[in-house]
């Protein structure tokens, strides 16, 4: 009977233990829940981090822990807690797809599509698998796949708005304009915009070159959440892309005051770059080399960049060619490495690395410019002009495009089309003397001497100091003569 009660007792009292442990946990999930609701991120992070520690396998706190680290704008942490709950449990769609879009977000596209293929033998019906689905086969430039996909997500989301206004923002880019528009009317009849809604709004209208409309639907989405530091993120994406690299500057400096995250650091040296300020730059990397111990894409591109930039281009290869052997499908890296072969004279190279561009991007702006300038130097002008006419397909409006397609057209003794091209560009440009200069010499070939004189007096009367020209006009004017 006595060990009947000593057992009794002790179970009474690990029972006890039990629920009091269970109780603890239940209020720091709650406490964690409340702030999290009240968008004090760092609070609520700090209680689920507290619950962690006792539940490591508890998934959804570490899906909270992922939500919090994802508003305060630490990227990296939020990737970390993801991975481990996928760790747990590999078939865990929505923790998947929350992973995925972070791999978009912070560029790293192939590690998203592995988290798609892993799916595609399942066929889930999931309209955020299929948006990322859409997102990843857009930036592969995948169009007829991308729409389909983006289509399957607006049947299979009902009456969800994210989807449609994706599908819109698709549809414009590939110059359904009119579908687009109507679209977009449906959305805006929606008197309630989320944030997410806010950001699409905003990448609707940069298509259009409305950056003060953009602006303010980002601006409009951080005065909603303003401790959401995520939105942040997207507002320096935005002055990126409108290349207002000072702004983007001022956010990232700032979020940075409150935090010190490895992807937004890394970021803020890019930024640096763009801006001239290269010591800044150079510290920050300095700082981070310390940290990072195993080479990692964003850290390679970074240095590469950093040493181009510097003027140092043979130290700038060796870093841009770590950052493709991690990763070969880094367009942009492609299109560095192109630009530093180019610098370093190795032109061959360069050639080969500007065509893995555009095999990746067709569409890669600087990429069609350099090559074509490239292989027009090479005196290589049909070649040339191909890549021309893709470019100035997709930027009508390109001046330097029309500049170097009437060069390709004045090698080849096209002149009256060579005119036209330098015509156009003067149209685009008129301030600038460089589109009369080859007027006139295109005049003085076809034998046009007047004509020729007028456009170099057009441009020395602006730039009297250019030897070239002046000599071109004396020595034409003495012929005329």
């Amino acid at each position: 009977m006595r060990f009947f009660l000593i057992y009794f007792v002790m179970g009474v009292c690990l029972f006890g233990c039990t629920n009091q442990q269970n109780e603890g946990m239940d209020a720091l999930v709650e406490k964690g829940d409340m702030a999290f609701a009240r968008r004090d991120h760092v609070t609520a992070a700090n209680h689920f981090n507290i619950a962690y520690l006792k539940i490591p396998g508890d998934i959804s706190l570490i899906d909270k822990l992922g939500a919090c680290y994802l508003k305060t704008g630490r990227l990296e942490r939020a990737k970390v807690f993801y991975k481990k709950a996928i760790e747990i449990d590999p078939d865990h769609i929505d923790i998947q797809i929350k992973l995925a879009q972070l791999h978009i977000l912070t560029g790293k596209l192939s590690e998203a599509q592995k988290i798609c293929d892993l799916f595609d033998k399942k066929k889930p019906i999931h309209p955020e698998l299929d948006l990322i689905r859409a997102d990843l086969s857009l930036m592969t430039h995948q169009l007829d796949r991308a729409e389909n996909f983006y289509r399957k997500a607006v049947l299979d989301s009902k009456e969800s708005l994210r989807p449609l206004m994706k599908l819109a923002i698709f549809l414009k880019s590939v110059g359904k304009h009119a579908e687009a528009a109507g679209i977009l009317k449906i959305v805006k009849k929606n008197t309630i915009v989320s944030v997410q809604l806010s950001l699409l709004m905003a990448d609707y209208y940069l298509l259009d070159n409305g950056y003060d409309q953009a602006e303010k639907f980002i601006l409009d989405a951080i005065e909603s959440e303003p401790e959401d530091n995520s939105l942040k993120y997207h507002l320096v994406q935005f002055y990126l892309a409108s290349e207002n690299n000072a702004k983007a500057e001022t956010v990232l400096e700032t979020v940075l005051e409150n935090q010190n995250d490895i992807y937004l650091r890394m970021m803020l040296s890019d930024v640096y770059i763009l801006n001239g300020k290269l010591e800044k730059a150079e510290q920050m990397i300095l700082k981070l080399k310390k940290e990072i111990k195993e080479p990692i894409i964003e850290f390679e591109l970074l240095q590469g960049k950093f040493w181009l930039y510097t003027g140092k281009s043979i130290y700038a290869s060796a870093y841009l060619e770590s950052a493709l052997d991690l990763n070969p499908g880094l367009g942009n890296a492609q299109y560095l490495l192109g630009l530093t072969h180019l610098i370093n004279g190795n032109i061959k190279l360069s050639e080969n690395s500007l065509i893995r561009t555009l095999q990746i991007y067709p569409n890669h702006y600087k990429a069609l410019l350099l090559i074509s300038e490239l292989l027009y130097k090479k005196k290589e002008y049909h070649l040339s002009l191909t890549y021309l006419d893709r470019l100035l397909e997709k930027y009508p409006e390109d001046f330097t495009g029309h500049l170097i397609k009437g060069l390709n057209l004045l090698g080849q003794q096209k002149y009256s089309l060579a005119k036209k091209e330098f015509n156009v560009s003067v149209h685009l440009s008129q301030r600038l003397y460089i589109p009369y200069y080859y007027l006139g010499l295109t005049e003085e070939f076809m034998g046009n001497g007047m004509a020729a004189l007028t456009y170099y007096e057009q441009v020395l009367g602006s730039y009297p100091d250019l030897t070239d020209v002046a000599y071109r006009y004396c020595l034409l004017l003495i012929k005329t003569k």
